[in-house]
């Protein structure tokens, strides 16, 4: 499970990575784009200083330029924006990834140790069974000496009452 943790948060870090790339694409398009848009810009320029004639149609045109520059210009900081954004959650991931990696480590130590521990209580109690198994054994070698004793005692009996009656 926290494997799997491990794995969603690396392709989480890979998205985000390619993210990036596309924005810092997208960012650097505009930017040729917004070049372009001024090299346009001075064109216009050019022609409303060189005719007096089209000064108006040009102005309106200059001020259609100006305005997607400033939108393009608007969309590039947007964009830095987003890259910075990004750049953020990247970091922010990575230093996820390492924290919950170190944790991890720690409690795969801790399972080593808890594993160590397993190992020692079963030797412990494979010692114990077998102190048990060999207390069985001493008792039922007692009962059968007890049981011996017990016969042999009868016995006595038996011979002493006989001894009494035959005197």
């Amino acid at each position: 499970k926290e494997k799997e943790m491990v794995k969603v948060l690396d392709v989480q870090f890979i998205k985000a990575g390619e993210e990036l790339e596309i924005a810092k694409e997208e960012a650097r398009l505009k930017e040729e784009r917004s070049r372009e848009v001024e090299k346009q810009l001075e064109i216009v320029n050019e022609n409303v200083a060189s005719s007096q004639g089209g000064i108006d149609k040009c102005k309106d045109e200059v001020e259609k330029l100006l305005v997607k520059k400033k939108n393009m210009e608007d969309q590039v900081i947007e964009h830095r924006e987003l890259m910075q954004s990004i750049g953020e959650q990247l970091e922010n991931q990575t230093e996820l990834i390492r924290n919950y990696e170190m944790e991890m480590e720690g409690k795969m130590k801790e399972s080593d140790k808890f594993r160590e521990e397993i190992k020692f209580s079963q030797s412990e109690l494979n010692f114990i069974k077998l102190n048990i198994e060999e207390v069985k054994i001493e008792i039922v070698e007692s009962n059968l000496t007890v049981n011996k004793l017990t016969v042999k005692i009868a016995e006595m009996e038996i011979e002493l009452e006989d001894g009494r009656s035959s005197s």
